[in-house]
């Protein structure tokens, strides 16, 4: 293994096999991100979602993706003029990579918060060994080609393995992405309430008009003219809580903690997402547009 990345390696709390895997996962995704930023893909783009959360902001769960939205609408928008700027990145590593184009992969992946037009590719990093035994290493890129209007972004600067700016979704915007997801994913995803319970207990407010433009643009609202607030947030969220088989979307967060997380989260039940949806009603609010 290249001894930078034994180094980065050092820098995590690795207790089991899962904890390796999440720090490789966590690393590669670190050196994809530098390779985007030296291909001027900020310029153009807005990196969002948990993994975001979890290297620039300190979340305390591992993720699997990357997820990104275009400034703006363009349908033409191609990984293509990409692909050789990660190569190389992961090349100086010692890694190979192999870019598999998902782009008309059917189901849920273009779905809830990515739309039907995102643009995916699977980041298949090769090798990578653990116990022994070579390990592959994926990454699920997309990238919002039809994104909500009215964003809000910030600079963030990556500390490893370069230090280089990154263009992100606000935290706000952010809530509002995962508020959607909330209310519209098609199925329970743990993961999407343990960043609720995160931005709740930071009283994060949310950017409520790109909650109600995409509201409008995807889901079980789509085309309809909606006012939203926060007590409109707070009951619809409520009613999703009603329906949710809380212990299995619980379980499914598991694999994304580490040990020492597990009895925290094995505390958790459905009354806190409750008493946290409440709380939306008291949040501070968003400057208005």
């Amino acid at each position: 293994m290249n001894r930078l990345i034994e180094a980065r390696l050092e820098t995590h709390a690795i207790a089991t096999v899962q904890d390796l895997v999440n720090a490789l996962r966590e690393i590669s995704q670190s050196i994809a991100l530098a390779a985007l930023f030296r291909a001027g893909f900020f310029k153009r783009a807005a990196f969002h979602g948990g993994t975001c959360l979890r290297i620039f902001h300190g979340l305390r769960r591992f993720s699997e993706d990357l997820d990104f939205c275009l400034f703006g609408p363009d349908t033409s928008f191609s990984w293509g003029a990409y692909e050789r700027a990660l190569a190389t990145e992961f090349d100086a590593f010692g890694l190979e990579l192999r870019v598999q184009d998902r782009s008309d992969a059917p189901g849920n992946i273009k779905k809830a918060f990515i739309k039907s037009d995102a643009v995916g590719r699977i980041l298949d990093v090769r090798p990578m060994r653990i116990d022994g035994r070579p390990k592959q290493m994926k990454i699920k890129v997309e990238v919002d080609t039809n994104p909500p209007r009215l964003a809000d972004l910030e600079s963030r600067y990556l500390d490893w393995p370069d230090t280089v700016p990154v263009i992100c979704h606000d935290l706000p915007t952010g809530f509002a992405g995962r508020l959607h997801a909330l209310l519209c994913r098609e199925y329970a995803k743990g993961r999407d309430w343990y960043d609720f319970v995160w931005y709740t207990g930071r009283e994060t407010p949310i950017n409520i008009p790109f909650l109600q433009s995409a509201l409008e643009q995807d889901g079980p609202w789509q085309g309809r003219s909606l006012a939203v607030d926060d007590d409109w947030i707070a009951t619809r969220l409520e009613e999703r809580i009603d329906a949710l088989d809380w212990p299995a979307a619980r379980k499914e967060i598991t694999r994304f903690v580490q040990q020492k997380e597990l009895p925290v989260i094995e505390s958790w039940t459905a009354d806190l997402l409750v008493e946290r949806a409440r709380r939306l009603r008291d949040l501070p609010r968003t400057s208005p547009r």
